[in-house]
């Protein structure tokens, strides 16, 4: 994931770095209203120094002027500008005010000129868009982005529907990466100070929030761009500072989680390899000469000391003659998954969604067999915690 911040023209020296944490970068995002070729090619050289990336707001010569008409000319200088930052240059993003019914009537005439200019866009850039009619927020509008890979800007903004409430909707992840920008309330804000050294607004409820939507595009594979204004609590680089400390918990705690599961696993495992064993007769000698695996390491998986590979398990199945899944279950056939509805169940949200959203990937990519392996797993990880959560009579 990347975070960074807003920078103006004479900000420009003060950028933030993060310490790298499961996946956040540095990153320099820039909003310069110089974007002539001298002025690029200094921050191009700049960025290679630092390690950073630059964001760029297309000009608003064509998102509030012109409004996308008549702007090829515009749009064409404007990226051979932004080659000039090579592989240091980032996501370039569509940013449109709010229009009244006197520019677009409706949002379906909004979606009439956008459509054939997403058209025209080249394809070796990321762009996103940002629109500030929550009323536009539609699946047609979605489904427009997706199609052309422009990202949804996610914004944190007074008028502007939170994330998880977007999210409840639609699907706001329509390329492959996601932007974010953590603006907060303008005019408020300045009511209280324009001096931009340090946070006036608590903003750690909304910041953990971002946390869950940054995890949760995380884990779908989705690279992560998120910046923050000045303008969100007061001072942008404490901001940033504050989401990385949250970001770092959140893994700690994530990490524990993946720990304690795999030794529910690994439980699960042991006592069912040592039952078949001396069901079958079988010693340890046994089954080492059947699977090649070592007396010790047979020992260790029975005693839950170590958590086999799938290919493993296999190989102790096959000894056992036994099908695989029986190492979780017991039962003559796998049971048939019986998976809770989102809104009322296991994994509707929270750490439990995450988890879920988890399963969900990984299950694409898996085989038939390790399909059958992971539910029948997952059920009786399920059930064990329940009866430990069950009070004894």
């Amino acid at each position: 994931m990347v975070f960074g911040r807003f920078v103006s023209a004479n900000e420009e020296q003060r950028r933030v770095r993060i310490a790298g944490n499961r996946g956040i970068r540095t990153c320099h995002s820039s909003s310069v209203r110089d974007k002539s070729p001298t002025r690029v090619s200094s921050l191009a050289d700049r960025c290679a120094l630092k390690g950073f990336i630059l964001a760029a707001k297309v000009p608003q010569a064509i998102t509030h002027e012109n409004v996308l008409q008549d702007c090829d000319e515009d749009l064409k200088y404007f990226l051979e500008t932004m080659d000039l930052m090579g592989d240091k240059l980032g996501p370039l993003l569509f940013q449109f005010g709010y229009f009244n019914k006197q520019t677009f009537k409706s949002g379906d005439e909004f979606l009439a000129r956008l459509k054939p200019f997403l058209k025209k866009l080249p394809k070796d850039y990321k762009f996103a868009l940002e629109i500030r009619n929550k009323q536009w927020l539609t699946a047609e509008f979605f489904d427009l982005l997706r199609k052309h890979k422009v990202a949804y800007a996610l914004i944190d903004q007074a008028w502007m529907p939170r994330a998880r409430e977007i999210f409840e909707k639609f699907d706001p992840i329509t390329a492959d990466f996601t932007y974010i920008r953590l603006l907060g309330d303008r005019k408020g804000i300045e009511q209280k100070t324009k001096v931009w050294d340090k946070v006036i607004v608590d903003r750690s409820k909304e910041l953990r929030s971002w946390v869950d939507v940054c995890e949760r595009t995380t884990r779908r594979g989705i690279s992560t761009f998120v910046y923050v204004n000045n303008h969100y609590a007061g001072h942008a680089p404490a901001t940033v500072e504050s989401f990385r400390k949250l970001w770092a918990q959140m893994n700690k705690r994530l990490v524990s989680q993946e720990a304690n599961s795999l030794k529910q696993a690994v439980v699960v495992i042991d006592e069912r390899l040592r039952a078949f064993r001396e069901q079958k007769k079988m010693s340890q000698g046994d089954i080492e000469k059947l699977t090649g695996l070592l007396r010790v390491y047979i020992s260790r998986v029975e005693n839950g000391h170590t958590a086999p590979a799938i290919e493993t398990l296999e190989k102790l199945a096959r000894a056992l003659e036994i099908p695989m899944y029986q190492l979780f279950y017991d039962g003559e056939n796998p049971p048939a998954p019986q998976l809770p509805r989102a809104k009322d169940g296991w994994g509707s949200s929270g750490r439990d969604g995450r988890t879920f959203d988890k399963f969900r990937r990984l299950f694409g990519r898996a085989s038939e067999s390790n399909r059958k392996l992971l539910l029948v797993m997952a059920q009786t990880m399920a059930t064990n915690r329940e009866r430990t959560r069950k009070p004894k009579s």
